[in-house]
């Protein structure tokens, strides 16, 4: 009977030894799978995962449309020209504005693009935009009469540019500007600084701000707050 209880012994503590070194292999080959595993996925990654709708947005992260407000989609215009593009800005004299890029159309061997300008809203004006081989972008109120588009933003500006923009004067007074709003810390900017023809004074200014691959971030008073680009 000792003999059992003795075989008994030892059998149980076979089983024991096993079992604890199972336990211990389970451990070491989970710390080997977290070891393995030291990438995880967040919204600064440069990658579209976790539900992501665009690279490092939409789904858990911030949105693409609020990712694009202070960072742009990569073009290299300073007034990029998408259908589907808006760009709403917030002025304390206008309220909310918005320009919508409703249309591309096709007019000989350069198309021009339908604007509408919304304010509070309520559809106020139509801007018709065209781009040139250097990237020189003009805007008109009549689509059709190319005589009557005027240079809105150039393609490659240099320091004191200038031109005339209808009656008002233009001229590039900056090539790396900066400027904040509440959502983005802005650098890089072109600015423009615009005399309207009625200041007869000539000591008034208007400061136009803007960003590659963004457009006008800043026009008077008016600050952008939303954007889509496609």
């Amino acid at each position: 009977m000792k003999k059992i209880f003795t075989l008994m012994a030892l059998a149980a503590l076979g089983t024991a030894l096993v079992f604890h070194s199972c336990k211990k292999d389970d451990k070491n080959n989970n710390s080997n799978s977290n070891n393995n595993n030291t990438t995880q996925a967040t919204c600064s990654d440069g990658i579209q995962n976790q539900g992501e709708t665009d690279v490092d947005c939409g789904g858990p992260c911030a949105s693409c449309d609020e990712k694009y407000l202070c960072t742009g989609k990569g073009s290299n215009s300073y007034f990029p020209l998408k259908e589907g593009n808006y760009w709403i800005w917030t002025s304390s004299m206008y309220g909310i504005i918005k320009h919508l890029i409703t249309e591309k159309v096709m007019d000989g061997v350069t198309p021009y693009y339908h604007c509408e300008e919304y304010v509070q809203n309520i559809q106020m004006s139509d801007w018709y935009y065209r781009v040139d081989p250097n990237g020189d972008v003009y805007y008109s109120t009549n689509p059709n009469t190319s005589g009557s588009y005027s240079l809105k933003v150039p393609g490659s500006p240099y320091i004191n540019q200038k031109w005339k923009s209808g009656t008002d004067s233009m001229r590039v007074t900056s090539l790396n500007a900066s400027y904040n709003t509440t959502k983005c810390n802005y650098t890089g900017l072109l600015e423009i600084s615009v005399k309207y023809a009625g200041d007869v004074a000539n000591n008034y200014y208007e400061i136009i701000y803007y960003k590659k691959g963004i457009g006008s971030i800043y026009n008077g008073d008016a600050n952008l707050t939303g954007v889509n680009l496609n």
